[in-house]
């Protein structure tokens, strides 16, 4: 019979092509960096959020609810939780900028779009539609 290649050549000769500039190459072709970041953010966005329901928000409503029953309460407002996330995100984000600018990793907006329209006649493969 003659040379067949079998599936362990084939998974050989592609690992042969795996290097970190290609797979580097593949992560950000899906723009696995961009997703990253935005989980970050999002993550101390979210931490920024409920200090501010926890420490203001709720407080307030407490306090509010207390006059709507007779029990007057002074709302007892939690600022330090509020400013320590603050400080946390303005940190993650500068240790974001430093860390894209030093690696010089590109970010890309996605580019698919989707349309929303009315017109009946839009997309459709003749001019004017049906």
């Amino acid at each position: 019979m003659g040379n067949i290649p079998t599936t362990t050549d084939a998974v050989r000769d592609n690992l042969n092509d795996v290097t970190p500039g290609n797979f580097w190459a593949y992560l950000t072709s899906l723009n696995i960096p961009g997703l990253a970041l935005g989980t970050l953010i999002g993550g101390s966005l979210t931490e920024i959020a409920k200090a501010v329901g926890d420490g203001l928000v709720k407080p307030v409503i407490g306090s509010a609810l207390g006059l709507r029953t007779g029990s007057l309460k002074v709302p007892k407002f939690n600022l330090q939780n509020i400013l320590t996330s603050t400080l946390e995100f303005v940190l993650t984000m500068a240790a974001i900028y430093i860390i894209t600018e030093i690696l010089a990793i590109e970010v890309r907006k996605p580019i698919q779009h989707v349309y929303v329209t009315t017109d009946p006649g839009y997309g459709s493969p003749t001019p004017g539609g049906l």
